[in-house]
């Protein structure tokens, strides 16, 4: 089934909440795992492979879609996605960029793409410079306007969902066409919280195990897992809390990232229309 909506990131910007809140609508069709990341990593598998990820339960559902964060800041997707469905409703998701790189670091602590002795920001920084390029917001979304009018496209700030949460869930029902009236589940639930593992064999053989049923043929074997708990009790065995791992900026640091940060600050708020001097 051809999708008619896609949640768009940026990473590390609540777009699991995002993915929480829609699938517990009962208008709304999701794909049973998160992040197909069709148009960004997946592309060259064709449409079809991409529309099997939409079960025939999402025949009659008002909206179907997909959420998948890479595809916010990959210059390529943009046409990818216009060229499939022009009349995409796009989602995007944005926090104070600063938070955002901090947030991105913790992950790849959490994740083991980032290692070592020395787990400062600094350090990770200069192992994955995407920090920034990530928070270029304006950049990004600017891309993606050229592509789809500003009518299509929904831009929600994570301090609005921190701030009124169902105001923000009515907005995104009310955008996709859905009954706004429905209370979700998830609605003031934090989801994907960054953690630190205790072994990092046990996290390979987790992390292996789950990229083999999410992408073959037992995909629906991983997502009822995860559905009865596997998660929770995965967490509850191998996580202890990022802040453990002490990656916080330093003050310098932090001043530095909002003087990279500051122009795109000022561009977004003429894009959205919007005052964001809480982020300078």
């Amino acid at each position: 089934m051809k999708p008619t909506f896609i949640g768009i990131g940026a990473q590390k910007c609540a777009s699991s909440w995002l993915y929480e809140i829609l699938r517990d609508h009962p208008d709304v069709c999701l794909s049973p795992e998160k992040e197909v990341n069709f148009f960004s990593y997946n592309f060259d598998r064709g449409y079809q492979w991409y529309e099997r990820h939409f079960p025939q339960q999402c025949d009659g559902k008002k909206a179907v879609g997909e959420v998948s964060p890479s595809y916010f800041h990959n210059p390529s997707v943009p046409v990818y996605a216009r060229d499939y469905n022009p009349d995409f409703k796009i989602i995007a998701l944005l926090r104070h960029p600063v938070e955002r790189a901090i947030s991105n670091h913790k992950h790849d602590i959490r994740t083991g793409n980032f290692q070592g002795d020395d787990l400062s920001f600094e350090a990770g920084l200069r192992n994955n410079p995407s920090y920034i390029d990530q928070g270029l917001y304006a950049t990004h979304l600017k891309r993606w306007l050229a592509f789809f009018p500003k009518e299509q496209v929904k831009v929600v700030i994570v301090d609005d969902i921190i701030e009124n949460p169902q105001k923000v869930v009515e907005d995104v029902y009310g955008f996709l066409s859905v009954d706004t009236g429905h209370v979700p589940e998830a609605l003031h639930k934090r989801a994907n919280v960054s953690y630190v593992v205790r072994w990092r064999w046990l996290s390979n053989i987790v992390n292996r195990l789950g990229n083999t049923l999410r992408h073959g043929p037992l995909n629906g074997l991983w997502w009822l897992a995860s559905r009865l708990g596997f998660r929770k009790i995965y967490h509850a065995i191998n996580a202890k809390p990022v802040e453990s791992a002490h990656v916080e900026l330093t003050s310098e640091e932090k001043r530095n990232l909002e003087n990279v940060f500051s122009d795109q600050i000022d561009e977004l708020e003429k894009l959205l229309a919007r005052d964001l001097s809480s982020w300078k």
